[in-house]
């Protein structure tokens, strides 16, 4: 059995290998490159009874895919958890992964090792594809409030609300200058490309998103709040609910479950962990007010927890409450307890439609224009 800690990069790593011999421990250490004869040399000193681990960064889950054929398990260590001090070199560092991967083979067990979750090579694309996504959304705010900076630079009152209807637009552009009306043009057109986009990753997403959960998506459809796009990101952030022993732990997975402090009968509750995934969070506060008309037991938790509590707090609860509710009926298979049947058949007519909107239409459009952008380069 052999031991590898490497230090990963762009295009190379590092890796500091133990492998323990009839002359005792032997340590030895080499920079590699991740393609090519330095690529296959590396390969072919390695065994299925290795262990390898590597730190977590953008290309992690591909080159633990590499590796996975040719040693026993790549672990790829949760930064998060652990904390490294002094020097940092790429020997450095490697040699420090080398040192964790020991102590936990050797003393605490591998079942302990701090290391990230690997979710299936489609919830990866989902996740990447939702990345992407999030960014357009960003984009399309910061152009838009670009443009509202610009009337209220030139003396132009008027609300972001308004600006962007047909009649508050014309109304404003008529008292632009000139030269206002050129630079809000091409910023315009900036917005309207940046909308087509984040509509076509949409499209994209839901059509992966139900190929690889259609029956846990049927069943967060009886959540009043949740449409087809909230459930699927719900679902690529957790990929596997049985991976989860606890609510508690998938709460605190999905950055809604605050930081405990308690002695005696003194509990105090702290900020909310900011190590997890964040999206789910981010796209259910959309939804709380439907959430507080849930059922009976919702309203009257709704009620009792906003005394006292500032409205981001009690927003956070009241998520945090439905998916706890959202974790027993994926782990049991059920609907939500209070469902209204007339909207769940509703909402699963308007996914239908949607579906067969999505797989009407030709994405040769989209195709074309990545194969246009892919010939004439950046």
């Amino acid at each position: 059995m052999g031991l590898i800690g490497t230090d990963l990069h762009t295009d190379s790593f590092f890796a500091v290998r133990e492998r323990m011999t009839e002359k005792g421990r032997l340590v030895t250490e080499k920079k590699y490159a991740l393609q090519g004869p330095s690529w296959e040399v590396f390969i072919k000193t390695l065994t299925r009874e290795d262990y390898v681990l590597i730190e977590v960064t953008t290309n992690s889950f591909w080159f633990r895919e590499r590796l996975l054929p040719f040693v026993r398990e790549c672990f790829i260590l949760n930064m998060n958890q652990v904390e490294f001090s002094g020097n940092k070199t790429d020997k450095i560092d490697a040699r420090r992964l080398l040192d964790l991967l020991s102590y936990y083979v050797y003393v605490k067990g591998l079942s302990q090792l701090p290391s990230v979750y690997v979710p299936r090579p489609e919830v990866q694309r989902l996740r990447s594809m939702l990345a992407t996504y999030r960014l357009q959304k960003r984009i399309i705010v910061q152009i838009r409030n670009r443009i509202h900076s610009l009337f209220k630079q030139h003396g132009i009152a008027t609300t972001r609300s308004k600006l962007f209807t047909k009649a508050g637009w014309n109304e404003a552009i008529t008292a632009a200058p000139e030269e206002l009306r050129i630079h809000l043009g091409l910023l315009r057109k900036q917005l309207r490309e940046a909308k087509s986009a984040a509509e076509d990753m949409a499209d994209l997403i839901i059509d992966l998103g139900l190929k690889t959960f259609a029956e846990e998506v049927d069943l967060l459809f009886s959540i009043p709040g949740f449409g087809v796009f909230t459930a699927i990101v719900l679902l690529a952030d957790v990929d596997n609910v049985h991976r989860f022993h606890t609510a508690k732990r998938f709460c605190k997975y999905l950055r809604t479950a605050p930081r405990i402090k308690e002695s005696n009968s003194t509990t105090r509750l702290g900020p909310i962990g900011r190590q997890s995934r964040s999206m789910t969070c981010t796209i259910l506060t959309q939804s709380v007010g439907y959430f507080k008309n849930a059922g009976p037991h919702f309203t009257s938790f709704y009620e009792r927890v906003r005394v006292g509590k500032s409205p981001g707090r009690t927003r956070i609860a009241l998520i945090r409450k439905m998916l706890v509710a959202a974790y027993y009926m994926l782990k049991r298979g059920t609907k939500f307890h209070w469902a209204d049947n007339d909207l769940y058949q509703r909402k699963k007519d308007r996914v239908f439609r949607e579906v067969k909107r999505i797989h009407e239409r030709s994405f040769e459009d989209m195709v074309a224009i990545a194969k246009e952008v892919i010939e004439k380069g950046a």
